[in-house]
């Protein structure tokens, strides 16, 4: 079985939805999922990637229901945006997780 013979990100509380790798740094990843946080992780080099990852940088958190698609900002490092089946979209800076901006609720969910 994969899920056995390769480390694995398991530190949300519900399935990923969604990841983005930044667009600045090869071992950064974000991950969307229906724990309703978003988070991310610096993984580790293939050498030292033997274990689960349980412990995220960055737990973004703020949805009021699953967070489903995420993505980097191309042009600022630190910048990342969520959308949930709250029908917000979120912008955060992963250097001060706690104070998002959140844009206007959408008609619909947004899926893409």
């Amino acid at each position: 079985c994969i899920r056995d013979s390769f480390p694995m990100i398991r530190g949300h509380q519900g399935a990923i939805v969604d990841f983005d790798f930044s667009p600045f740094a090869d071992n950064i990843i974000a991950t969307a999922s229906d724990d309703l946080t978003a988070k991310v992780w610096s993984l580790p080099t293939h050498n030292e990637f033997k274990t689960d990852l349980i412990d995220a940088s960055v737990v973004l958190s703020g949805h009021g229901k699953k967070v489903t698609l995420l993505a980097w900002n191309p042009t600022s490092e630190n910048v990342i945006a969520t959308t949930s089946m709250d029908k917000t979209v979120r912008v955060w800076d992963i250097t001060n997780p706690s104070n998002s901006i959140v844009l206007p609720e959408a008609n619909e969910v947004l899926l893409s």
